[in-house]
């Protein structure tokens, strides 16, 4: 990624996670960002050098304890690594004493890893603000829950942000890939699919189990479906359940 555009994402991604923007501002630069991040991943491949790369995992800490949100928040991190062609999973460490927090591995190559990570550091925020407004806009019926539900609301809310966020991420890739080939079975296209392969055959080897189960408020996961799709390309989210929620014990 050139200088110019990573200082250009940089900027989107700090406007995206800035409380002080409004919620459309925020949706543009989320939007701009993904975009460019995605596409950039593609356009930017060369397709001789891209089965030569290695695997790689980078890791990120979302902090706080069981009753927080950072267990939706590593599920919505994982769903938006999974349409970029990346595999994330955790090891859960929200019961320990002195930082409870999960700490999220993503795997994958580092054409992709570089503009993948601030992407999903900038979510984490922006999840969280989307979350805050939609609480504040539905005060009375946030009182009103018990605090079970509470959680179902606020889960609910951010794996549907994520959600979103990953239908942009998946279409920007897509696109990208129909610019370059013209060919369904081009060597760009084969490439792509290459490399999510080898990405899912690394992650059989892990000692992988399926991580804890969220109760999710329907109503909420779409309101942040619809707050966190980056675009309006008329693709429908993926689930966020199977190999986007599995854990690393020991």
């Amino acid at each position: 990624m050139s200088d110019k555009l990573r200082d250009q994402v940089r900027q989107l991604l700090a406007l995206a996670a800035d409380p002080g923007a409004s919620a459309s501002e925020r949706e543009v630069a989320m939007t701009r960002a993904s975009i460019l991040m995605a596409r950039h991943s593609i356009t930017s491949l060369d397709v001789e050098d891209a089965e030569r790369e290695d695997i790689e995992v980078r890791e990120l800490v979302v902090d706080g304890g069981p009753s927080t949100p950072s267990l939706s928040t590593c599920m919505a991190i994982a769903g938006v690594a999974d349409a970029a062609g990346l595999f994330a999973y955790y090891t859960d460490y929200r019961r320990v004493r002195g930082r409870p927090h999960i700490l999220v591995r993503v795997a994958g190559f580092r054409s992709d890893l570089e503009w993948f990570m601030p992407l999903a550091m900038a979510l984490t925020a922006y999840a969280a603000t989307g979350w805050v407004a939609w609480r504040r806009a539905n005060a009375g019926r946030y009182r009103r829950s018990k605090t079970a539900h509470r959680r179902r609301l606020r889960d609910g809310f951010i794996t549907g942000f994520g959600a979103g966020v990953a239908v942009a991420v998946r279409d920007a890739r897509a696109e990208a890939i129909a610019d370059e080939d013209a060919s369904p079975a081009s060597s760009l296209a084969l490439v792509v699919r290459s490399r999510t392969a080898r990405i899912n055959e690394w992650a059989e080897a892990l000692d992988l189990v399926p991580g804890e189960h969220l109760d999710l408020n329907a109503d909420t996961r779409n309101a942040g479906y619809n707050a966190g799709r980056a675009s309006h390309l008329g693709c429908d989210s993926s689930e966020i359940t199977g190999r986007n929620t599995l854990q690393l014990t020991y």
